[in-house]
């Protein structure tokens, strides 16, 4: 993901928490001289894309067609979570300080086992929408990434990314239809 946004240095941790699908997560932090745009393009893929905000950040969506959106604001502590299923681009306004996930498709199917058997027919892409769950498991996974030769337990990084993987499914996860005929009150929520 570092390539992505021109810091292959950046540190990253990688694990496969549940059966055969990998959990990724990159510190970015991205400086700009002033006046200074930069595109940060991601290849399309079967997979969620989830940017933390460490720090404010305005950046704006490139979209298909190459036009730019408005430039948005970003607050400490929210999210963006897309589809990559074709792509996804923004030109980047301000220094990025950012947690970057890449989540596999197959990685919400092996985690919704998990959870009663959920049948999540896909998860609700958000901007800027504040999340203090998946703030504080990213102020938790910066405790990893920023370890140094100490390594951690590989445990608690499966641990940890099944936890988001849950979090994104239960707050995010739009349900099958023939799901929702079978919930119980009130466990159904559709995220527009």
């Amino acid at each position: 993901m570092g390539l992505c946004f021109g810091t292959p240095e950046a540190p990253s941790l990688t694990t496969v928490p549940i059966k055969s699908a990998t959990f990724s997560v990159t510190s970015i932090c991205k400086d700009l001289n002033a006046g200074e745009a930069r595109d940060i393009r991601l290849p399309a893929c079967s997979a969620y894309f989830l940017m933390l905000y460490l720090d404010d950040v305005e950046h704006a969506d490139i979209r298909q067609d190459g036009t730019c959106a408005p430039v948005r604001r970003y607050e400490r502590g929210s999210i963006c979570l897309v589809d990559l299923d074709e792509g996804a681009a923004i030109r980047q306004h301000s220094r990025l300080d950012v947690l970057a996930f890449v989540l596999p498709k197959t990685l919400f199917d092996e985690a919704a086992l998990l959870s009663s058997g959920m049948k999540i027919r896909r998860l609700a892409c958000r901007r800027g929408r504040p999340d203090s769950v998946l703030n504080n498991l990213g102020t938790a996974l910066l405790a990893l990434l920023g370890g140094g030769r100490q390594a951690s337990p590989p445990a608690l990084l499966r641990h940890m990314a099944v936890a988001v993987c849950a979090h994104l499914l239960h707050h995010y996860g739009e349900m099958h239809d023939d799901a929702a005929a079978d919930a119980p009150a009130g466990r159904h929520r559709r995220l527009h």
